[in-house]
């Protein structure tokens, strides 16, 4: 084999062997929880990110609120170092899209950066007991449809005047006609008295 040959030979195993080691050393983000841009209709419990190599401690991940203020911190998940751990029992998260940032540190110091985002919508309203069919009681009684049975004063006839009469009604007319009788025979008696003496 020739020289040329052999460095040839050597050069080819040198890069198949550093490549993958170069390919290796990143730490790159595997799997996000949630999955980036997803909408949640309820908080999740925590955010989980996992990759693809070990992470060195200088590796963190940040959560963001709707605002852009930072909310949390952590670095390295203390049982598994290819992860990263926001646990939000501790938290409650508005309706709103919140941001996650991560940094990723290789073991050879290689660094990776970041952003992924997630969408939280407002609670369903919870649904109201539709009112049941039956009657509620009422405050106050309702008013009888039945006719009122209180008596009410009859009509007074037309005129104005009640249909009987009193006895002094009577007795003026009565003095009235004898008085004109009385009269009428005096006048009579006057007459025939001057008709004899004629």
């Amino acid at each position: 084999m020739s020289p040329r040959r052999v460095l040839t030979f050597f050069a080819v195993i040198i890069v198949v062997l550093v490549f993958p080691l170069g390919v290796a050393a990143h730490s790159e983000l595997k799997t996000p929880s949630p999955a980036d841009n997803a909408t949640l209709a309820a908080q999740p419990e925590e955010i989980l990110l996992t990759f693809t190599e070990e992470l060195d401690a200088k590796s963190s991940v940040t959560l963001h609120d709707p605002s852009g203020a930072q909310i949390a911190k952590v670095g390295v998940d203390a049982t598994d170092n290819t992860a990263m751990r926001i646990p939000l029992s501790s938290l409650t998260l508005a309706p709103g899209t919140y941001e996650i940032r991560w940094t990723s540190v290789a073991t050879d110091g290689d660094i990776l950066h970041g952003i992924l985002h997630f969408t939280l919508t407002a609670p369903s309203p919870t649904p109201t007991v539709a009112p049941t069919a039956s009657a509620a009681p009422s405050e106050t009684a309702a008013p009888s449809a039945s006719p009122s049975l209180i008596a009410s004063p009859s009509p007074s006839p037309s005129g104005g005047g009640t249909t009987t009469t009193s006895t002094s009604d009577l007795v003026i007319p009565i003095v009235a006609a004898l008085i004109l009788i009385a009269l009428f025979g005096a006048w009579l008696v006057r007459s025939r008295s001057r008709g004899r003496a004629a």
